[in-house]
């Protein structure tokens, strides 16, 4: 099962409590801020979406949500 969550900017200090708790729970992980960019992800979230290139923090991703 994959993920992405799109979360506000204040929502950004707490991510460190939820990325082992995310990262164990799940098989892909893609975590963005309401700009798109992106805060958190895993590896296979890659191999799940079939994207062309791992998506790393920093970087920014189209949402459709």
């Amino acid at each position: 099962m994959a993920v992405a969550y799109r979360i506000s900017m204040l929502a950004t200090l707490y991510i460190h409590i939820f990325k082992h708790f995310l990262h164990d729970s799940l098989d892909g992980v893609l975590i963005v801020n309401d700009r798109g960019k992106i805060l958190y992800s895993n590896n296979q979230f890659l191999q799940i979406l079939n994207l062309p290139h791992a998506p790393t923090k920093g970087d920014y991703f189209e949402t459709a949500f």
